[in-house]
């Protein structure tokens, strides 16, 4: 029998945690959503989960946020044993090519951009809602 989803999403602006459960619905993501403010509070999430958050995630970060930053919270997952197996997924403003590169490097499963209309981020969910109900996770 296979575990329920989770997400953890890793977001420190409420509007944008706001529309990013709004896609959810929209697109039928299937997956506990977990939400954190900051990379920090991320690792917590991850390293010593409650009995609700046990087992894997896929992990959702913003790249800029106060605190450990989504390429820092990145950085110590893929360092960490206990946690590589956490798929990692980024939703980010910042389309410059270092940054996307940087998160590739890091084997992030993909990098979906908040562009000011929100078409890339819709249809990124939508992606995000099919992965889930497509792949075996951990």
């Amino acid at each position: 029998m296979s575990k329920p989803n989770r997400l953890l999403l890793v977001e420190d602006e409420e509007a944008d945690v706001v529309y990013f459960q709004r896609l959810c619905r929209k697109h039928g993501v299937d997956a506990a959503i977990t939400v954190v403010r900051d990379g920090d509070a991320a690792l917590e999430v991850l390293k010593h989960p409650s009995v609700d958050d046990a087992g894997r995630f896929v992990v959702v970060t913003d790249l800029n946020m106060p605190g450990l930053t989504g390429h820092e919270l990145i950085d110590e997952i893929r360092g960490d044993t206990s946690l590589t197996a956490n798929v990692i997924f980024v939703i980010s403003t910042s389309d410059l090519p270092d940054d996307i590169e940087k998160a590739y490097a890091r084997h992030v499963a993909g990098y979906i951009i908040k562009d000011t209309r929100g078409e890339r981020l819709d249809a990124g969910v939508k992606m995000l809602s099919q992965y889930l109900k497509s792949v075996a996770l951990p």
